[in-house]
């Protein structure tokens, strides 16, 4: 598909991973095979919904270097990855959340190597109840609950691909209102910073750490 669209549009600039499914199991049932022994857990909502990103991003990131040595002035490429409201809190669907808080951690993983590169960056989306076939709306709009159309989630795509001042952000989606959640002041990372005791000095410890095996 990435090999496709760079040759029919002569480059990539931006990437929205947007594939998903909904919730496969909760890791709790047990199933034994014919032979009576345990079997895996499926994993299929785990490889789509926070698998797929992971190999969405490692394509974009080639393409788009590429795309930035045929063209030095290119303005910086984007990835907008699909997180959830569920990124950020318990939630009985085990393997979604699992998959979706996942998605927060690919942010906070790899945005100071994207940073340091300077060519590409990388943010989210994490809508709530939202007009899709993964949920069962009609059920959920008749207990009263607010559910927000697909083209407001798509609002703040189209926000975080033009906007090249953004980097590492997740914006939440409900109800059609939008705000950014991780890196605001007193958003999550903020919060986390008042709650741990050495939260200033971890990625500042890793960088040694990597400088000093560079040395070696």
């Amino acid at each position: 598909m990435f090999a496709r669209a760079d040759e029919i549009f002569g480059g990539i600039d931006h990437v929205f991973a947007n594939a998903g499914v909904g919730p496969t199991t909760d890791f709790w049932g047990i199933k034994l095979n014919d032979d009576g022994q345990l079997e895996p857990p499926p994993l299929r909502t785990i490889n789509v919904n926070l698998i797929g990103p992971l190999y969405t991003i490692n394509l974009a990131q080639a393409y788009m270097r590429q795309l930035a040595s045929r063209r030095p002035m290119m303005k910086t490429g984007s990835v907008v990855l699909a997180a959830s409201a569920v990124s950020f809190q318990n939630f009985s669907a085990g393997d979604y959340t699992i998959a979706k808080h996942g998605i927060l951690g690919m942010i906070r993983g790899l945005v100071h190597k994207l940073e340091a590169d300077g060519r590409i960056r990388l943010n989210a989306v994490a809508p709530s109840w939202t007009r899709t076939r993964m949920a069962p709306m009609e059920i959920i709009q008749a207990m009263g609950v607010p559910v927000q159309s697909p083209e407001a989630v798509a609002q703040n795509v189209v926000l975080l691909f033009a906007d090249e001042t953004r980097h590492g952000e997740v914006i939440y989606s409900s109800q059609g209102k939008f705000l950014e959640i991780n890196k605001a002041d007193g958003g999550l990372l903020s919060m986390t910073k008042g709650l741990l005791y050495d939260d200033d000095n971890l990625e500042g410890v890793m960088r040694n750490v990597h400088e000093q095996i560079a040395k070696a």
